[in-house]
Protein backbone atom coordinates (compact mmCIF):
# COMPACT_ATOMS: atom_id res chain seq x y z
CA UNK A 1 0.00 0.00 0.00
CA UNK A 2 1.37 3.41 -0.88
CA UNK A 3 1.87 5.78 2.05
CA UNK A 4 -0.94 8.19 2.83
CA UNK A 5 -1.38 11.17 5.11
CA UNK A 6 -1.63 8.75 8.01
CA UNK A 7 1.54 6.78 7.23
CA UNK A 8 4.72 7.54 9.12
CA UNK A 9 7.34 9.93 7.88
CA UNK A 10 10.48 8.12 6.78
CA UNK A 11 13.81 9.46 7.99
CA UNK A 12 17.16 8.04 6.89
CA UNK A 13 20.71 8.79 7.84
CA UNK A 14 22.48 9.39 11.08
CA UNK A 15 25.43 11.57 10.34
CA UNK A 16 25.40 12.08 6.63
CA UNK A 17 22.54 13.05 4.41
CA UNK A 18 19.18 11.86 5.66
CA UNK A 19 16.11 11.71 3.47
CA UNK A 20 12.73 12.79 4.81
CA UNK A 21 9.96 11.75 2.47
CA UNK A 22 6.63 13.60 2.64
CA UNK A 23 3.33 11.71 2.42
CA UNK A 24 1.17 12.03 -0.67
CA UNK A 25 -0.93 14.77 0.85
CA UNK A 26 1.70 16.97 2.44
CA UNK A 27 0.70 19.68 4.90
CA UNK A 28 3.88 21.74 5.21
CA UNK A 29 5.16 23.83 2.32
CA UNK A 30 8.44 24.69 3.97
CA UNK A 31 11.78 22.98 3.57
CA UNK A 32 13.83 21.49 6.34
CA UNK A 33 17.09 23.45 6.55
CA UNK A 34 20.41 22.01 5.51
CA UNK A 35 21.80 22.86 8.93
CA UNK A 36 20.28 22.65 12.36
CA UNK A 37 19.69 25.89 14.28
CA UNK A 38 18.86 26.32 17.92
CA UNK A 39 18.42 29.43 20.11
CA UNK A 40 18.81 30.25 23.76
CA UNK A 41 15.13 31.39 23.95
CA UNK A 42 12.13 31.32 21.61
CA UNK A 43 12.27 35.12 21.31
CA UNK A 44 15.66 36.07 19.87
CA UNK A 45 16.97 39.58 19.73
CA UNK A 46 16.80 41.57 16.51
CA UNK A 47 20.48 40.81 15.96
CA UNK A 48 19.89 37.04 16.17
CA UNK A 49 16.92 37.40 13.86
CA UNK A 50 19.10 39.18 11.35
CA UNK A 51 21.73 36.44 11.63
CA UNK A 52 19.13 33.80 10.89
CA UNK A 53 17.91 35.78 7.91
CA UNK A 54 21.48 36.03 6.62
CA UNK A 55 21.99 32.27 7.06
CA UNK A 56 18.75 31.64 5.16
CA UNK A 57 16.31 28.79 4.80
CA UNK A 58 15.38 27.38 1.45
CA UNK A 59 11.68 27.08 0.69
CA UNK A 60 10.74 24.16 -1.54
CA UNK A 61 7.29 22.84 -2.48
CA UNK A 62 6.52 19.69 -0.53
CA UNK A 63 5.64 16.73 -2.75
CA UNK A 64 6.82 13.25 -3.31
CA UNK A 65 10.40 14.31 -3.90
CA UNK A 66 12.30 14.00 -0.65
CA UNK A 67 14.45 16.84 0.64
CA UNK A 68 17.71 16.73 2.50
CA UNK A 69 18.34 17.28 6.20
CA UNK A 70 21.30 16.86 8.48
CA UNK A 71 20.49 14.86 11.57
CA UNK A 72 20.66 16.79 14.76
CA UNK A 73 17.26 18.32 15.57
CA UNK A 74 14.27 18.65 13.28
CA UNK A 75 12.07 20.56 15.72
CA UNK A 76 12.09 21.53 19.37
CA UNK A 77 9.40 22.04 21.96
CA UNK A 78 9.41 25.15 24.20
CA UNK A 79 11.15 23.41 27.09
CA UNK A 80 14.02 22.49 24.73
CA UNK A 81 14.58 26.07 23.51
CA UNK A 82 16.27 27.09 26.71
CA UNK A 83 18.73 24.18 26.60
CA UNK A 84 20.69 25.54 23.65
CA UNK A 85 22.48 28.84 23.48
CA UNK A 86 24.23 29.13 20.13
CA UNK A 87 23.54 29.07 16.44
CA UNK A 88 24.90 25.82 14.91
CA UNK A 89 26.30 25.66 11.43
CA UNK A 90 26.16 28.41 8.84
CA UNK A 91 25.53 26.55 5.64
CA UNK A 92 21.90 27.61 5.22
CA UNK A 93 20.33 28.30 1.82
CA UNK A 94 19.60 31.87 0.82
CA UNK A 95 16.11 33.39 0.81
CA UNK A 96 15.17 31.71 4.10
CA UNK A 97 12.26 32.84 6.31
CA UNK A 98 12.82 34.83 9.51
CA UNK A 99 12.90 33.50 13.06
CA UNK A 100 9.19 33.48 13.69
CA UNK A 101 8.41 31.80 10.36
CA UNK A 102 10.86 29.03 11.31
CA UNK A 103 9.22 28.62 14.71
CA UNK A 104 5.79 28.27 13.15
CA UNK A 105 7.20 25.76 10.69
CA UNK A 106 8.62 23.73 13.58
CA UNK A 107 5.24 23.75 15.31
CA UNK A 108 3.52 22.56 12.13
CA UNK A 109 6.19 19.86 11.79
CA UNK A 110 5.42 18.71 15.33
CA UNK A 111 1.72 18.53 14.52
CA UNK A 112 2.44 16.52 11.37
CA UNK A 113 4.74 14.10 13.17
CA UNK A 114 2.12 13.61 15.84
CA UNK A 115 -0.25 12.31 13.14
CA UNK A 116 2.28 10.20 11.23
CA UNK A 117 4.64 8.42 13.71
CA UNK A 118 3.92 5.24 15.65
CA UNK A 119 2.19 5.69 18.98
CA UNK A 120 3.41 3.54 21.80
CA UNK A 121 2.24 3.68 25.37
CA UNK A 122 0.71 7.16 24.98
CA UNK A 123 3.97 8.57 23.59
CA UNK A 124 5.13 9.42 20.11
CA UNK A 125 8.34 8.04 18.65
CA UNK A 126 10.47 9.18 15.76
CA UNK A 127 11.88 6.37 13.59
CA UNK A 128 15.61 6.47 13.13
CA UNK A 129 15.90 4.57 9.91
CA UNK A 130 13.23 3.32 7.55
CA UNK A 131 12.75 2.82 3.87
CA UNK A 132 9.91 2.29 1.44
CA UNK A 133 10.45 -0.52 -1.10
CA UNK A 134 8.67 -0.62 -4.39
CA UNK A 135 6.41 -3.52 -3.26
CA UNK A 136 4.77 -1.32 -0.63
CA UNK A 137 6.34 -2.86 2.48
CA UNK A 138 8.08 -1.06 5.33
CA UNK A 139 11.51 -2.15 6.56
CA UNK A 140 13.19 -1.18 9.75
CA UNK A 141 16.80 -2.25 10.47
CA UNK A 142 16.69 -5.35 8.31
CA UNK A 143 13.17 -6.50 9.27
CA UNK A 144 10.26 -6.21 6.87
CA UNK A 145 6.68 -5.34 7.81
CA UNK A 146 3.82 -4.79 5.43
CA UNK A 147 2.04 -1.48 5.13
CA UNK A 148 -1.10 -3.10 6.52
CA UNK A 149 0.66 -4.19 9.70
CA UNK A 150 3.07 -1.30 10.11
CA UNK A 151 1.53 -0.31 13.45
CA UNK A 152 3.04 -3.45 15.00
CA UNK A 153 6.51 -2.62 13.89
CA UNK A 154 8.74 -2.04 16.87
CA UNK A 155 9.98 1.52 16.99
CA UNK A 156 13.58 2.48 16.75
CA UNK A 157 14.70 5.86 18.11
CA UNK A 158 17.80 7.58 16.81
CA UNK A 159 20.49 8.44 19.24
CA UNK A 160 20.01 11.81 20.96
CA UNK A 161 16.37 12.35 19.91
CA UNK A 162 14.06 12.70 22.93
CA UNK A 163 10.71 11.03 23.48
CA UNK A 164 7.81 13.46 23.01
CA UNK A 165 4.49 12.98 24.77
CA UNK A 166 1.11 13.64 23.13
CA UNK A 167 0.30 16.31 25.73
CA UNK A 168 3.36 18.26 24.63
CA UNK A 169 2.20 17.98 21.03
CA UNK A 170 -1.12 19.55 22.01
CA UNK A 171 0.79 22.65 23.14
CA UNK A 172 1.64 23.43 19.53
CA UNK A 173 -1.53 25.58 19.14
CA UNK A 174 -0.82 27.99 22.05
CA UNK A 175 2.83 28.11 21.09
CA UNK A 176 1.90 29.17 17.57
CA UNK A 177 -0.30 31.95 18.96
CA UNK A 178 2.49 33.11 21.24
CA UNK A 179 4.90 33.12 18.32
CA UNK A 180 2.45 35.20 16.26
CA UNK A 181 2.03 37.62 19.14
CA UNK A 182 5.78 37.87 19.60
CA UNK A 183 6.19 38.57 15.91
CA UNK A 184 3.61 41.35 16.08
CA UNK A 185 5.37 42.79 19.11
CA UNK A 186 8.68 42.58 17.27
CA UNK A 187 7.24 44.42 14.28
CA UNK A 188 5.59 46.95 16.58
CA UNK A 189 8.89 47.57 18.34
CA UNK A 190 10.66 47.93 15.00
CA UNK A 191 8.00 50.41 13.88
CA UNK A 192 8.40 52.47 17.06
CA UNK A 193 12.18 52.35 16.74
CA UNK A 194 11.97 53.55 13.15
CA UNK A 195 9.51 56.29 14.21
CA UNK A 196 11.84 57.50 16.96
CA UNK A 197 14.95 57.26 14.79
CA UNK A 198 13.58 58.68 11.53
CA UNK A 199 10.19 60.38 11.89
CA UNK A 200 10.71 62.36 15.10
CA UNK A 201 14.01 63.95 14.00
CA UNK A 202 12.32 65.02 10.78
CA UNK A 203 9.38 66.39 12.72
CA UNK A 204 11.72 68.29 15.00
CA UNK A 205 13.60 69.77 12.07
CA UNK A 206 10.36 70.81 10.37
CA UNK A 207 9.06 72.30 13.64
CA UNK A 208 12.24 74.36 14.02
CA UNK A 209 12.07 75.61 10.43
CA UNK A 210 8.33 76.32 10.66
CA UNK A 211 8.77 78.21 13.94
CA UNK A 212 11.56 80.26 12.40
CA UNK A 213 9.38 81.10 9.41
CA UNK A 214 6.45 81.99 11.69
CA UNK A 215 8.71 84.21 13.79
CA UNK A 216 9.92 86.02 10.70
CA UNK A 217 6.31 86.39 9.49
CA UNK A 218 5.21 87.94 12.80
CA UNK A 219 8.14 90.36 12.78
CA UNK A 220 7.48 91.23 9.15
CA UNK A 221 3.76 91.84 9.62
CA UNK A 222 4.21 93.81 12.81
CA UNK A 223 6.87 95.81 11.03
CA UNK A 224 4.41 96.60 8.25
CA UNK A 225 1.73 97.53 10.79
CA UNK A 226 4.21 99.63 12.77
CA UNK A 227 5.34 101.38 9.62
CA UNK A 228 1.76 102.00 8.57
CA UNK A 229 0.85 103.28 12.04
CA UNK A 230 3.85 105.64 12.03
CA UNK A 231 2.88 106.94 8.60
CA UNK A 232 -0.74 107.38 9.66
CA UNK A 233 0.38 109.08 12.86
CA UNK A 234 2.57 111.49 10.91
CA UNK A 235 -0.23 112.21 8.44
CA UNK A 236 -2.84 112.83 11.15
CA UNK A 237 -0.49 115.01 13.21
CA UNK A 238 0.26 117.08 10.14
CA UNK A 239 -3.46 117.45 9.52
CA UNK A 240 -4.02 118.48 13.13
CA UNK A 241 -1.22 121.02 12.85
CA UNK A 242 -2.59 122.35 9.57
CA UNK A 243 -6.10 122.64 10.97
CA UNK A 244 -4.75 124.40 14.01
CA UNK A 245 -2.87 126.89 11.84
CA UNK A 246 -5.92 127.46 9.69
CA UNK A 247 -8.13 128.15 12.71
CA UNK A 248 -5.48 130.42 14.17
CA UNK A 249 -5.18 132.42 10.97
CA UNK A 250 -8.95 132.72 10.75
CA UNK A 251 -9.09 134.04 14.28
CA UNK A 252 -6.32 136.54 13.57
CA UNK A 253 -8.09 137.72 10.45
CA UNK A 254 -11.29 138.15 12.36
CA UNK A 255 -9.48 140.02 15.10
CA UNK A 256 -7.97 142.47 12.58
CA UNK A 257 -11.29 142.91 10.83
CA UNK A 258 -13.23 143.61 13.98
CA UNK A 259 -10.49 145.86 15.33
CA UNK A 260 -10.78 147.99 12.21
CA UNK A 261 -14.55 147.94 12.53
CA UNK A 262 -14.30 149.17 16.12
CA UNK A 263 -11.97 151.98 15.06
CA UNK A 264 -14.34 152.98 12.29
CA UNK A 265 -17.32 152.94 14.61
CA UNK A 266 -15.42 154.99 17.15
CA UNK A 267 -14.52 157.53 14.43
CA UNK A 268 -18.12 157.77 13.24
CA UNK A 269 -19.42 158.13 16.75
CA UNK A 270 -16.80 160.79 17.59
CA UNK A 271 -17.68 162.74 14.41
CA UNK A 272 -21.41 162.67 15.12
CA UNK A 273 -20.89 163.73 18.75
CA UNK A 274 -18.71 166.63 17.57
CA UNK A 275 -21.38 167.78 15.15
CA UNK A 276 -23.99 167.77 17.85
CA UNK A 277 -21.69 169.66 20.17
CA UNK A 278 -20.24 172.35 17.92
CA UNK A 279 -22.88 172.94 15.23
CA UNK A 280 -26.16 174.80 15.52
CA UNK A 281 -29.37 173.68 13.98
CA UNK A 282 -28.75 175.48 10.66
CA UNK A 283 -25.33 173.91 10.35
CA UNK A 284 -26.75 170.51 11.24
CA UNK A 285 -29.23 170.88 8.41
CA UNK A 286 -26.41 171.72 6.09
CA UNK A 287 -24.47 168.67 7.34
CA UNK A 288 -27.50 166.34 6.93
CA UNK A 289 -26.06 164.54 3.94
CA UNK A 290 -22.76 163.92 5.70
CA UNK A 291 -24.54 162.70 8.80
CA UNK A 292 -26.61 160.30 6.69
CA UNK A 293 -23.51 158.90 5.05
CA UNK A 294 -21.76 158.41 8.39
CA UNK A 295 -24.83 156.68 9.83
CA UNK A 296 -25.18 154.42 6.82
CA UNK A 297 -21.49 153.49 7.10
CA UNK A 298 -21.92 152.56 10.78
CA UNK A 299 -25.00 150.48 10.02
CA UNK A 300 -22.98 148.58 7.43
CA UNK A 301 -20.80 147.20 10.14
CA UNK A 302 -22.76 144.08 11.19
CA UNK A 303 -22.60 142.19 14.41
CA UNK A 304 -20.13 139.29 14.56
CA UNK A 305 -21.62 135.91 13.59
CA UNK A 306 -20.63 132.41 14.61
CA UNK A 307 -18.53 130.73 11.94
CA UNK A 308 -17.18 127.20 11.64
CA UNK A 309 -14.05 128.66 10.14
CA UNK A 310 -13.11 129.92 13.57
CA UNK A 311 -13.40 126.44 15.10
CA UNK A 312 -11.00 123.56 14.99
CA UNK A 313 -12.44 120.91 12.69
CA UNK A 314 -12.21 117.59 14.51
CA UNK A 315 -12.90 115.74 11.29
CA UNK A 316 -9.24 116.14 10.44
CA UNK A 317 -8.45 113.24 12.77
CA UNK A 318 -11.05 110.94 11.22
CA UNK A 319 -9.21 107.91 9.98
CA UNK A 320 -10.82 104.56 9.14
CA UNK A 321 -7.49 102.86 9.82
CA UNK A 322 -7.08 104.50 13.21
CA UNK A 323 -10.69 103.80 14.14
CA UNK A 324 -10.41 100.15 13.17
CA UNK A 325 -7.16 99.69 15.05
CA UNK A 326 -8.56 101.45 18.08
CA UNK A 327 -11.74 99.37 18.11
CA UNK A 328 -9.73 96.18 17.75
CA UNK A 329 -7.48 97.17 20.63
CA UNK A 330 -10.40 98.21 22.83
CA UNK A 331 -12.38 95.04 22.18
CA UNK A 332 -9.29 92.98 22.90
CA UNK A 333 -8.59 94.75 26.17
CA UNK A 334 -12.12 94.80 27.57
CA UNK A 335 -12.92 92.02 30.01
CA UNK A 336 -16.48 91.71 28.74
CA UNK A 337 -19.58 93.53 27.59
CA UNK A 338 -21.99 95.51 29.73
CA UNK A 339 -24.78 93.63 31.49
CA UNK A 340 -27.57 95.46 29.69
CA UNK A 341 -31.16 94.54 30.57
CA UNK A 342 -34.36 96.10 29.31
CA UNK A 343 -36.57 98.19 31.56
CA UNK A 344 -39.91 96.40 31.45
CA UNK A 345 -41.75 99.65 32.25
CA UNK A 346 -40.72 101.07 28.84
CA UNK A 347 -41.59 98.06 26.67
CA UNK A 348 -44.15 98.77 23.97
CA UNK A 349 -47.39 96.75 24.02
CA UNK A 350 -46.37 95.43 20.59
CA UNK A 351 -43.34 93.74 22.15
CA UNK A 352 -42.98 90.75 24.44
CA UNK A 353 -40.09 90.73 26.93
CA UNK A 354 -38.40 87.51 28.01
CA UNK A 355 -37.98 86.50 31.63
CA UNK A 356 -34.28 87.40 31.63
CA UNK A 357 -35.18 90.84 30.18
CA UNK A 358 -32.77 90.43 27.27
CA UNK A 359 -35.02 89.32 24.37
CA UNK A 360 -37.71 91.33 22.60
CA UNK A 361 -40.28 89.62 20.37
CA UNK A 362 -42.56 91.54 18.05
CA UNK A 363 -46.33 90.97 18.14
CA UNK A 364 -48.52 92.38 15.41
CA UNK A 365 -51.43 92.69 17.84
CA UNK A 366 -51.25 95.16 20.66
CA UNK A 367 -51.13 93.45 24.03
CA UNK A 368 -53.79 94.46 26.54
CA UNK A 369 -51.91 92.96 29.47
CA UNK A 370 -49.42 95.82 29.60
CA UNK A 371 -50.50 98.49 32.03
CA UNK A 372 -50.13 102.03 30.79
CA UNK A 373 -47.29 103.96 32.43
CA UNK A 374 -45.52 107.27 31.78
CA UNK A 375 -42.31 105.43 30.84
CA UNK A 376 -43.98 103.05 28.33
CA UNK A 377 -43.93 103.59 24.56
CA UNK A 378 -47.57 103.33 23.52
CA UNK A 379 -47.25 103.30 19.72
CA UNK A 380 -43.79 102.56 18.31
CA UNK A 381 -42.27 99.11 19.14
CA UNK A 382 -39.49 100.61 21.27
CA UNK A 383 -37.85 99.79 24.60
CA UNK A 384 -35.15 101.41 26.72
CA UNK A 385 -32.54 99.73 28.87
CA UNK A 386 -32.65 100.02 32.62
CA UNK A 387 -29.04 101.28 32.77
CA UNK A 388 -27.70 104.61 31.56
CA UNK A 389 -24.11 105.74 30.92
CA UNK A 390 -22.67 109.15 31.73
CA UNK A 391 -18.90 108.67 31.34
CA UNK A 392 -16.32 106.11 30.30
CA UNK A 393 -16.16 103.42 27.68
CA UNK A 394 -19.02 100.93 27.26
CA UNK A 395 -19.92 98.19 24.80
CA UNK A 396 -22.77 95.70 24.35
CA UNK A 397 -23.86 93.29 21.63
CA UNK A 398 -27.23 92.34 20.15
CA UNK A 399 -28.19 89.19 18.25
CA UNK A 400 -30.11 90.37 15.16
CA UNK A 401 -29.88 87.36 12.86
CA UNK A 402 -33.60 86.51 13.17
CA UNK A 403 -34.96 89.98 12.36
CA UNK A 404 -35.18 91.97 9.14
CA UNK A 405 -36.55 95.14 10.79
CA UNK A 406 -34.88 96.51 13.90
CA UNK A 407 -33.15 99.52 15.45
CA UNK A 408 -30.26 99.54 17.93
CA UNK A 409 -28.57 102.58 19.42
CA UNK A 410 -28.68 105.10 22.27
CA UNK A 411 -31.16 107.71 23.39
CA UNK A 412 -31.44 110.45 25.97
CA UNK A 413 -33.78 110.02 28.89
CA UNK A 414 -35.89 112.94 27.60
CA UNK A 415 -37.05 110.87 24.62
CA UNK A 416 -40.85 111.19 24.41
CA UNK A 417 -42.81 107.95 24.88
CA UNK A 418 -46.34 108.76 23.76
CA UNK A 419 -47.98 109.24 20.40
CA UNK A 420 -47.28 108.22 16.81
CA UNK A 421 -45.30 111.31 15.85
CA UNK A 422 -41.61 111.60 15.07
CA UNK A 423 -40.84 112.79 18.57
CA UNK A 424 -41.12 109.24 19.91
CA UNK A 425 -39.84 107.51 16.78
CA UNK A 426 -36.20 106.38 17.07
CA UNK A 427 -33.84 108.22 14.74
CA UNK A 428 -36.39 110.88 13.82
CA UNK A 429 -35.62 113.30 16.66
CA UNK A 430 -32.73 114.95 18.43
CA UNK A 431 -32.93 112.52 21.34
CA UNK A 432 -31.88 109.27 19.62
CA UNK A 433 -29.05 107.86 17.50
CA UNK A 434 -29.73 104.43 15.98
CA UNK A 435 -28.45 101.85 13.51
CA UNK A 436 -31.45 100.50 11.62
CA UNK A 437 -32.30 97.78 9.14
CA UNK A 438 -35.33 97.51 6.88
CA UNK A 439 -35.13 94.40 4.76
CA UNK A 440 -31.82 94.79 2.87
CA UNK A 441 -31.34 98.51 3.61
CA UNK A 442 -29.03 99.62 6.42
CA UNK A 443 -28.66 103.18 7.62
CA UNK A 444 -27.74 105.43 10.52
CA UNK A 445 -30.46 107.81 11.67
CA UNK A 446 -30.51 110.91 13.86
CA UNK A 447 -32.87 113.88 13.94
CA UNK A 448 -34.61 112.74 10.77
CA UNK A 449 -31.32 112.52 8.85
CA UNK A 450 -30.70 109.06 7.39
CA UNK A 451 -27.23 108.05 6.20
CA UNK A 452 -27.24 104.89 4.02
CA UNK A 453 -24.63 102.25 4.89
CA UNK A 454 -23.33 100.04 2.12
CA UNK A 455 -22.85 96.71 3.89
CA UNK A 456 -21.68 93.71 1.89
CA UNK A 457 -23.58 91.24 4.08
CA UNK A 458 -26.21 91.23 6.79
CA UNK A 459 -24.60 91.04 10.21
CA UNK A 460 -25.87 88.32 12.54
CA UNK A 461 -24.66 90.26 15.57
CA UNK A 462 -24.38 93.98 16.08
CA UNK A 463 -22.00 95.58 18.57
CA UNK A 464 -22.32 99.06 20.04
CA UNK A 465 -19.26 100.92 21.39
CA UNK A 466 -19.89 104.15 23.27
CA UNK A 467 -16.90 106.34 24.13
CA UNK A 468 -18.24 109.22 26.17
CA UNK A 469 -14.81 110.74 26.70
CA UNK A 470 -14.31 111.14 22.95
CA UNK A 471 -18.06 111.75 22.41
CA UNK A 472 -18.14 108.97 19.85
CA UNK A 473 -20.68 106.25 19.02
CA UNK A 474 -19.57 103.26 16.94
CA UNK A 475 -21.40 100.25 15.53
CA UNK A 476 -19.31 97.19 14.67
CA UNK A 477 -19.58 93.53 13.71
CA UNK A 478 -18.36 91.39 16.64
CA UNK A 479 -17.34 88.42 14.48
CA UNK A 480 -14.73 90.37 12.51
CA UNK A 481 -14.38 93.57 14.54
CA UNK A 482 -15.24 95.59 11.42
CA UNK A 483 -16.53 99.09 12.13
CA UNK A 484 -19.85 99.55 10.33
CA UNK A 485 -20.36 103.20 11.24
CA UNK A 486 -18.85 105.85 13.52
CA UNK A 487 -20.62 109.00 14.68
CA UNK A 488 -19.03 111.94 16.53
CA UNK A 489 -21.36 114.23 18.40
CA UNK A 490 -21.38 115.94 21.82
CA UNK A 491 -23.98 114.27 24.00
CA UNK A 492 -25.88 116.50 26.38
CA UNK A 493 -26.83 113.98 29.04
CA UNK A 494 -26.91 110.36 30.20
CA UNK A 495 -27.48 107.86 27.39
CA UNK A 496 -29.66 104.75 27.54
CA UNK A 497 -29.28 101.78 25.19
CA UNK A 498 -32.42 101.73 23.06
CA UNK A 499 -34.01 98.98 20.94
CA UNK A 500 -36.83 98.57 18.46
CA UNK A 501 -38.00 95.49 16.54
CA UNK A 502 -40.78 95.06 13.97
CA UNK A 503 -39.95 91.53 12.80
CA UNK A 504 -39.25 88.37 14.79
CA UNK A 505 -36.88 88.81 17.75
CA UNK A 506 -33.63 90.47 18.84
CA UNK A 507 -31.63 89.51 21.93
CA UNK A 508 -28.96 91.22 24.01
CA UNK A 509 -25.87 88.99 24.21
CA UNK A 510 -24.19 88.59 27.56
Amino acid sequence: MPPTAETPVKVEGSGGKNQLACPRTCVPTWAVPHAVCSWASPFPSLQDKEQVRQLGFGARPCGRQPFQATWGLIFMLPEHWSRTRHLHSAALPSGSPDFFTLLRSMVRAASLLQRTVHPRGGQTQIGRKASTPENGTWTKQGSVCSADTHQSCPPVMPTGVPWISSSKMVAAGPVNKIVDQCERLQFHSASITRYVAEVLPGKNQRAVSTASAARELVIQRLGVVRSLCESEEQRLLEQVHGEEERAHQSILTQRVHWTEALQKLDAIRTSLVGMLTHLDDLQLIQKEQEIFERTEEAEGILDPQESDKLNFNEKCIRSPLLTQLWVTAVLGSLSGTEDVRIDERTVSPFLQLSDDRRTLTFNAKKSKACADAPERFDHWPNALAATSFQAGLHTWMVNVQNSCAYKVGVALGQLPRKGSGSDSRLGHNTFSWVFSRYDQEFRFSHDGQHEPLGLLRCPTQLGVLLDLQAQELLFYEPASGTVLHAHHVPFSGPLFPVFAVADQTISIIR
